[in-house]
């Protein structure tokens, strides 16, 4: 049986959210009257995956019936599942979604529009992404990713608040694709960082540039910018 390490309030959380969708009231006991709560909706194959999940029973996610990440935490501290695909899915992965999953290396959701606070918090192993669709970035996002070397956004219009790449010691390459100039909430966004420590690199197009050093939070990485011209790699 596999173990979990949760807090009091994770699981209020995560009982509100099953009693949401099965329909009822009744106060859930952890952990069997959660497992028996979730088998006892009926749904249908998207449903069913999130079932087989819960119960600790998968380590990837790969499914394009799956439309949406509606749930807070909803994968929080999982240590087993590696891959999640969801290419279909869309609208917001809400706060705290992949919050420690420490097992996760490669998240592929390229129609989601915004990635919640701490949404991949603490996930060491996390290597490969596509947030293709992705315009909006919370607090604390990917703090903590130590593998992660590579990001890429196409989309991204807003960095908010703070802490967002902090301690992400490999994040070395970050690509900002829009031909508007992304806000950056904070200067200590990538605190930790090589692109913080002046061997790592942002590449935005070319005619950007000087807007983006000129800007009063971006300026502390003003030697850092890239045009993405100069390097088709990226």
């Amino acid at each position: 049986m596999a173990e979990y390490l949760v807090h009091g309030e994770d699981l209020t959380t995560v009982a509100e959210a099953i009693r949401q969708k099965g329909g009822t009231t009744e106060p859930l006991q952890f952990p069997d009257g959660f497992v028996s709560a979730v088998e006892a909706i009926e749904t249908g194959a998207t449903e069913d995956k999130m079932k087989q999940y819960i119960a600790g029973q998968l380590t990837e996610l790969v499914d394009s019936s799956i439309t949406t990440i509606g749930q807070w935490f909803l994968f929080y501290r999982d240590s087993l599942m590696t891959k999640v695909e969801l290419p279909n899915a869309v609208g917001e992965c809400k706060n705290g979604a992949f919050y420690t999953a420490s097992a996760l290396k490669e998240c592929y959701l390229p129609q989601i529009t915004s990635l919640g606070s701490t949404c991949f918090y603490g996930c060491p192993e996390l290597v490969d992404t596509d947030f293709s669709a992705v315009e909006t970035i919370g607090q604390e996002c990917f703090q903590g990713c130590s593998k992660l070397a590579r990001l890429d956004f196409p989309a991204l219009t807003q960095i908010k608040t703070s802490n967002n790449f902090k301690n992400c010691s490999k994040l070395g390459t970050l690509i900002l694709r829009s031909s508007t100039m992304v806000i950056l909430d904070n200067s200590n966004a990538f605190t930790n960082t090589l692109i913080a420590s002046g061997t790592g690199y942002i590449y935005v197009p070319g005619d950007l540039i000087s807007t983006y050093q000129a800007d009063s939070v971006w300026a502390t990485y003003a030697n850092q910018f890239r045009a993405i011209e100069d390097y088709p790699d990226v």
